[in-house]
């Protein structure tokens, strides 16, 4: 089936729910900014807000926020940030995103980053910087057939995971 990388929108509800339900990993949520005692509404309308400049607080960068659709589920997610800001720009970069434990090795990961680097292209950049932890194999692997090429290792982002810092030029 083919993967649609969009925008939630409130008819997702369900969909969305169930993702991140099933999403429970040690260290790691599908979204850590979702509140589920808010209306999805409002919700949604706070990720929106992430995604405009004038929103956005002093040190941070606007993050778009989409979902990988295969059918009407949720696959999984991706965070695309516009830039880097102090705070991401060792361990962190542009984009990251998960996939529903159920959809791993399916090759959703991969789609999901691949139209995630078309949409960076949209926003003006040139080239894209991801970082993944040096243990998590499918994670690199997406990464490297996506184009991604190994910058370095870099310090971890407090769990004591080393992490591997990749470039994709767009």
């Amino acid at each position: 089936m083919k993967l649609i990388l969009r925008r939630l929108t409130t008819a997702d509800e369900n969909a969305f729910r169930q993702a991140h339900q099933e999403f429970v990993e040690p260290g790691f949520q599908f979204d850590s900014s979702f509140d589920a005692s808010l209306p999805f509404a409002e919700w949604l309308a706070h990720k929106k807000d992430k995604e405009d400049p004038a929103k956005v607080p002093s040190g941070r960068v606007p993050v778009t926020f989409m979902c990988g659709f295969v059918a009407n589920e949720v696959v999984g997610r991706v965070s695309i940030r516009h830039g880097l800001s102090d705070s991401i720009r060792e361990v962190g970069g542009h984009i990251g995103y998960g996939t529903v434990p159920r959809f791993r090795q399916q090759g959703y990961a991969t789609e999901m980053l691949r139209q995630s680097l078309a949409f960076c292209r949209t926003l003006g950049l040139e080239k894209v910087l991801l970082t993944c932890d040096e243990d998590n194999v499918g994670s690199r692997q997406t990464i490297e057939s996506c184009g991604g090429v190994f910058e370095r290792h870099c310090a971890d982002s407090g769990d004591g995971v080393k992490k591997r810092r990749y470039w994709i030029a767009l």
